[in-house]
């Protein structure tokens, strides 16, 4: 039974661990992609990863129950699908982009021909 249940549990792990890249990739403009994917995966970890034991065994406590921690993950669920859809798509290259990121009096690179 818990064969059964760690496989039909990772289906839909598996279709948001597919997507995350993609995303991650999209929401940062190229010349920014590798610090904005580290910092928005690493902070957030520290902070859901590290306090999430300690959130759930104070939920039992008081509660008594332990469909408060489903509950608990219901509404992070919630936040996170929130977040996704405010996401903005940066990795375009107009214009625009490029001076709401790196801002209008900056010198832009120049490209030299050999």
């Amino acid at each position: 039974m818990r064969r059964c249940a760690t496989v039909l549990s990772m289906c839909p792990h598996n279709i948001q661990a597919g997507a995350q890249p993609a995303l991650i990739a999209q929401a940062f403009p190229a010349r920014l992609r590798y610090s904005g994917a580290s910092i928005g995966l690493q902070i957030p970890a520290i902070f859901a990863g590290g306090i999430a034991p300690l959130v759930c065994t104070y939920l039992v406590q008081v509660t008594g129950t332990i469909y408060s921690i489903g509950f608990y993950l219901a509404f992070t669920a919630v936040l996170s699908l929130i977040g996704t859809v405010l996401l903005k798509n940066l990795s375009a290259t107009g214009e625009e982009t490029e001076e709401m990121i790196i801002g209008s009096d900056m010198e832009q690179p120049k490209l030299v021909k050999n």
